[in-house]
């Protein structure tokens, strides 16, 4: 008899847990047709203009078909690491859930309040999906949007979105703050662009020095006075080329006031100073002011000030006689 009832109990619980499955799958199926939860961009390279709007401000995202780099209100180059991450999201967004039936009304009221609005177009132009972006799920490990398509107009129905392969949120990643999507290069060099490189340290003018590659690629160490230095071991000044051909800094936000940017680019006493040059002859500028043992203050060519880590600048500003020693 016992045996029985387990036997039974076993056999309830199975069927419970096929039923279950069966279920799931078939909401599963009805999510993946359903026009109103079709996120994800099949196809980021099409992507040629992203819109975001929050209650702060709005921002836009353009590129040419093909580009890599996208320009930001047609100002400035866009943080390529930021755009990626863009792209990214737009590809591997998927339904993680309906939003619970209890939690509906109000998910789709904070939606309405709070909501960053996201616009994508690809192909020439054409708007392809309108994203509504809310808050994180309790969890955390979810986000509560709703889809809109020229298509299928705005939808009934919010659900909770997440990336495949990503445990978090979505909703820090569409921002307005121009700062945080200007790009941080200073010095981006490919291939074997880099022609030239010159460090002046303001302090020690004898340890200042330039590395120049002739049109054989040979590399050449020169003074501040223009002489030539031999070299012995010219690996070690290729790989202190190299440190130049890709340096970002750290921020826009320097941390001081408008009055104190002024007077720093008025009176301040200048640290470094380091030009580079392509083998078109376009140079490149960048002057360091010394701060503390983290980080230092650079003024780029077009008058800005940015905070940049000693941890990247301290190798490319060690003096010749370091230089020299070492190779």
């Amino acid at each position: 008899m016992k045996s029985n009832l387990k036997l039974l109990t076993l056999l309830i619980l199975s069927t419970l847990v096929v039923g279950c499955l069966w279920i799931f799958d078939k909401n599963a199926e009805n999510l993946a047709n359903d026009k109103e939860a079709q996120f994800a961009i099949a196809d980021t390279s099409e992507v040629v203009k992203i819109f975001i709007a929050d209650n702060y401000g709005e921002v836009v995202l353009e590129r040419n078909k093909g580009d890599e780099y996208f320009t930001v209100n047609g100002e400035f180059t866009a943080r390529k690491s930021s755009t990626d991450l863009l792209l990214k999201t737009f590809s591997r967004a998927t339904i993680k859930a309906p939003v619970d039936e209890k939690k509906r009304e109000n998910v789709i009221r904070t939606l309405g309040a709070s909501s960053r609005k996201v616009e994508i177009y690809t192909g020439e132009g054409e708007l392809e999906k309108t994203w509504y972006v809310g808050s994180s799920t309790p969890s955390h490990t979810g986000t509560y949007m709703v889809l809109e398509t020229p298509e299928h107009g705005m939808a009934s129905e919010p659900f909770v979105v997440h990336m495949e392969g990503f445990t978090g949120f979505l909703t820090t990643r569409f921002f307005t703050d121009l700062d945080e999507w200007k790009y941080t290069g200073i010095f981006n060099y490919r291939n074997r662009s880099l022609a030239e490189v010159e460090v002046i340290n303001h302090n020690e003018t004898y340890n200042s020095y330039s590395i120049r590659t002739d049109s054989t690629g040979v590399i050449k160490l020169f003074n501040i006075k223009g002489d030539e230095i031999g070299i012995d071991n010219r690996i070690h000044i290729q790989d202190q080329f190299n440190r130049f051909r890709k340096v970002h800094f750290e921020s826009f936000n320097s941390r001081l006031t408008v009055d104190q940017e002024k007077d720093l680019i008025a009176n301040g006493e200048a640290s470094y100073t380091i030009t580079c040059m392509d083998k078109e002859g376009a140079s490149t500028t960048v002057i360091l002011f010394d701060k503390d043992e983290e980080h230092m203050y650079g003024l780029t060519e077009d008058g800005q000030v940015v905070l940049v880590q000693t941890f990247v600048f301290n190798p490319l500003t060690i003096g010749l006689l370091d230089l020299v020693q070492i190779n």
